[in-house]
């Protein structure tokens, strides 16, 4: 398949419009401040195979690990993936992360046929562990760190 050059940059630059206004929605709605000042998150757009297509300039650590977490969760729901769903986790085992780092899915269709995923990863400030902020030094386990959710 051969694209011209307009074309390539029309497509490019409506994909990076995309992933910035999901920075700019992550920034303006975000409760905590560990979103809001400290720009703890990160946001993709990745294609239906899933391939990252586009990354923002956010926290670089995220992206990394968002490229694995991404192509587990659609393997996990293949076949199974409708419009208007919407994955969530915060499960360590899927994204190579931590509970604090909770990531979201979204399957983007038309016409039913999956052409995007848009994802976003953000730490939250406390995921519900026994000691504040889900670092609990005392932890023996995964499960003392905070509420494990997985997809």
């Amino acid at each position: 398949m051969t694209v011209d050059p307009i074309t390539l940059a029309v497509v490019r630059g409506a994909l990076e419009t995309a992933q910035r206004e999901m920075t700019l929605t992550m920034e303006r709605t975000g409760r905590s401040s560990v979103l809001t000042v400290s720009r703890d998150f990160s946001n993709a757009i990745f294609d239906w195979t899933p391939e990252m297509i586009v990354q923002g300039q956010d926290l670089p650590i995220h992206l990394g690990s968002l490229i694995l977490a991404t192509k587990a969760v659609a393997r996990h729901f293949e076949g199974d993936t409708r419009p208007g769903d919407v994955m969530f986790h915060n499960d360590p085992a899927w994204d190579g992360s931590h509970i604090a780092d909770w990531c979201m899915y979204k399957p983007v269709f038309v016409d039913d046929e999956l052409l995007f995923w848009t994802v976003s990863k953000g730490h939250m400030a406390d995921s519900g562990g026994p000691a504040p902020g889900s670092y609990n030094p005392e932890a023996r386990e995964i499960y003392a760190e905070g509420l494990r959710i997985p997809p």
